[in-house]
């Protein structure tokens, strides 16, 4: 008799895969008991309200307390071989290094409303509990993102409210050119200073958050060799020579290649000669979008502020409340117009769309030989975010023009980063986070197959029952159904 092997698996970053299953029998399969509740079990996190509990978030103390809660139920079904195998780096066929564990942790914060009449009316102390907030953490797009954010008293930093327009009272004029553009390997978002370095010239030794305009032609590729710190390359093609470099892909740093005929490409390098110019190709990776006139931004606020608004909830489009629509990606556009100004934009504070809850997220894009996955892709913040429920938002939006009303606080965040120094075989993880598998032997089979019934188990800091709970039970439940008729 032929015998198919069942394998079960329970995957933490990867994609989970899609089978059919055709049952032969009219039953019912059904849990005997629970083991949900990630985000307020007391024995994962401690007691009392200012600990940050984080659900099933991938490598947090839920994430290794579910796996060890799955593995728990795999060895009640008396399955073959049920182990959990620890994360480590891998490489795919291209050589191209993905850092799978690497993740930002918050470790530590403290959101302080410093307004008397705040406690007074709401009945909460003036520090809002750490867990009726959360925060999401900063992809800095330079400098360590290990990395302590402080609002000082000093700083007088009042709520800015801000929706899908510019904050009240504000207007912001941007003035830009486009131009089309082609990306040419995947290592990131452009983004930064643009400088143009014509033929005869060197790159500068200081290239933190430059973004480098350089003719495509024969001996570019020693300016490219010669490229450290700056977050990208913008390849000038000439249709005339038609030299085109190869083997772009070898480079760790983001490059896109635009034709030197764009009749915005004069005007471009004009500005870069005359003033700051910011260049980003963010929210659409084929545009690069050249920002200048940055010093003269017309009514930014006089005073430093986090802004403030309500996060609009999946599918919301039309509605007659005002939202903060694309926080995510304006939030870039906040913290590079503060670079040209003394009063910064410190964060944001973002609130839900019921009183008994907060935003619970976290934007951990995995790192691509060094370079962050394009960030239209994953939404990554720049700036530092608190998430409090409604009933805290609107107080503060109520009070947003009171001069008094202001915040002080702090944000502590910590990179766990994959350690690739030495051979592969050497290379280690950095974050500990296991797989979950077990193996049922069926022979019933009509040929040698194998079937991997696989589902992600961690969660987007909740209880996350959608994203993936309900998978994980439907992977348990199908291994109870073999081994309860004795497939």
């Amino acid at each position: 008799m032929k015998r198919k092997y069942g394998i079960l698996v329970i995957l933490v970053m990867m994609l989970s895969i899609s089978i059919v299953v055709i049952f032969n029998k009219d039953v019912d399969i059904k849990a005997t008991g629970g083991g949900g509740d990630v985000v307020h079990n007391d024995s994962i996190w401690g007691e009392g309200d200012n600990v940050i509990r984080k659900g099933r978030a991938f490598g947090t103390a839920g994430d290794l307390w579910t796996a060890k809660y799955i593995k728990e139920e795999l060895d009640k079904l008396n399955l073959s071989n049920v182990q959990k195998i620890k994360l480590s780096p891998i490489k795919d066929d291209d050589l191209k290094k993905r850092y799978y564990s690497s993740r930002i942790n918050i470790t530590d914060f403290r959101l302080h409303i410093d307004s008397e009449n705040y406690s007074i009316d709401m009945g909460f102390p003036n520090d809002v509990p750490l867990n009726e907030t959360f925060v999401v953490p900063s992809c800095r797009p330079f400098g360590s993102l290990t990395y302590n954010f402080t609002f000082e008293d000093e700083d007088d930093i009042r709520i800015l409210p801000i929706h899908d327009d510019w904050p009240k009272g504000f207007s912001i004029t941007i003035y830009y050119y486009n131009m089309s553009c082609s990306v040419v390997n995947d290592y990131g978002s452009i983004i930064g200073n643009a400088s143009y370095i014509e033929s005869n010239e060197t790159l500068p030794a200081e290239q933190v958050l430059e973004v480098f305009l350089i003719d495509e032609e024969a001996g570019c590729e020693n300016k490219l060799d010669n490229v450290t710190d700056a977050t990208g390359v913008i390849l000038l093609y000439n249709n005339s020579t038609q030299y085109t470099i190869e083997n772009t892909t070898n480079y760790t740093f983001p490059i896109v290649r635009v034709n030197s005929n764009d009749s915005n490409l004069s005007q471009v390098l004009s500005k870069i000669e005359n003033e700051t110019v910011w260049v980003e190709n963010i929210f659409c990776n084929e545009t690069l979008t050249f920002i200048y006139n940055l010093d003269n931004i017309s009514s930014w606020p006089n005073y430093n502020f986090v802004c403030l608004g309500r996060n609009r909830e999946p599918g919301e489009k039309d509605t007659d409340e005002p939202t903060f629509g694309g926080w995510k990606k304006k939030t870039w556009q906040l913290w590079r117009y503060s670079l040209s100004h003394p009063n910064k934009c410190k964060g944001v504070i973002l609130y839900d769309s019921y009183n008994e809850t907060h935003y619970m997220n976290n934007y951990n894009p995995p790192i691509w030989n060094g370079g962050w996955i394009r960030l239209e892709r994953i939404g990554a913040p720049y700036l530092p975010i608190f998430c409090v429920n409604r009933s805290v938002g609107e107080w503060l939006e109520n009070h947003s023009s009171e001069i008094d009303n202001t915040i002080t606080g702090y944000i502590n965040q910590t990179y766990f980063e994959e350690d690739h120094s030495g051979p592969n075989e050497t290379w280690t993880a950095g974050t500990e986070a296991y797989n979950v598998e077990g193996e049922i032997n069926i022979d019933k089979s009509p040929d040698d197959k194998r079937v991997i019934i696989s589902n992600r188990y961690d969660g987007w800091w909740s209880e996350a029952p959608f994203d993936s709970g309900v998978g994980g039970g439907i992977v348990l439940a199908i291994a109870k159904y073999f081994k309860d008729y004795d497939f």
